[in-house]
């Protein structure tokens, strides 16, 4: 995306969702991922975003800034009184944005400062979230591998046992190692879960008969289950 569709969709949410920008900012993160837009390049856009809008801002209050210096400097050289000048000594929280000098004239209209760092606010809560969501994830992961390790099992094949375990109930109706990819999909929410299980990425994947056989044989204290698994291992071509 271009820096402009990053201030078109900023401008968006602050016209119609301007009492709930995180909750707009999270939906359009998800569209972006969709789009196989990283959430870290999702995020970077809309702060370069953003910056481009404080350029602006602070562009226009040093002007002004420079020239309230230039007036009172003169004051004082030519001996004039300066006291009146306290009260419009420029501040860049007062200042405005001019859209059409940030977007070469695509986007009119002014943005003021209270504004933007409203919405600069709502960006960084958002990203917050996500990350809390992704050190979940790595947590998750975390935990699989260390499973890993105690039992021997590899971390495919730690899945592969979470997901029988879980359909417990339903052991009539696995038929597991047809559908694994579908079954496992919330494993994959995050870039590096989905770098540690690169595997998963190939649709076409299925558990073989060997790992079948290894979660098979790690749960002996659920016979149900190993039955489900030893019906899913005569269906592997």
């Amino acid at each position: 995306m271009e820096r402009i569709e990053y201030l078109r969709l900023i401008l968006k949410g602050l016209a119609e969702h301007p009492d709930s920008l995180e909750g707009y900012f999270f939906r359009e993160c998800k569209k972006a991922e969709s789009l196989f837009i990283e959430n870290e390049e999702f995020f970077s856009g809309l702060t370069k975003a953003i910056e481009s809008l404080y350029q602006d801002i602070d562009d226009r209050y040093y002007k002004q800034l420079n020239n309230f210096e230039m007036v009172k400097s003169n004051r004082i050289r030519e001996g004039r009184p300066i006291e009146d000048l306290e009260n419009h000594i420029p501040r860049r929280e007062q200042q405005y944005a001019f859209l059409p000098k940030v977007t070469n004239d695509i986007i009119l209209g002014n943005l003021h400062f209270s504004l933007i760092n409203k919405l600069e606010q709502a960006i960084i809560k958002t990203q917050m979230k996500f990350l809390s969501i992704q050190i979940e994830a790595i947590e998750k992961e975390r935990v699989i591998l260390k499973r890993a390790e105690s039992n021997n099992l590899t971390p495919f094949e730690i899945a592969i046992k979470d997901q029988y375990l879980s359909k417990a109930n339903k052991i009539d109706k696995i038929h597991f190692a047809k559908d694994f990819i579908e079954r496992y999909k919330g494993l994959r929410s995050s870039k590096n879960l989905e770098e540690q299980f690169n595997h998963l990425n190939n649709n076409r994947r299925k558990p073989n008969r060997k790992q079948l056989q290894n979660v098979h044989d790690s749960l002996s204290e659920y016979p149900d289950i190993q039955k489900a698994i030893i019906n899913d291992i005569d269906q592997l071509n």
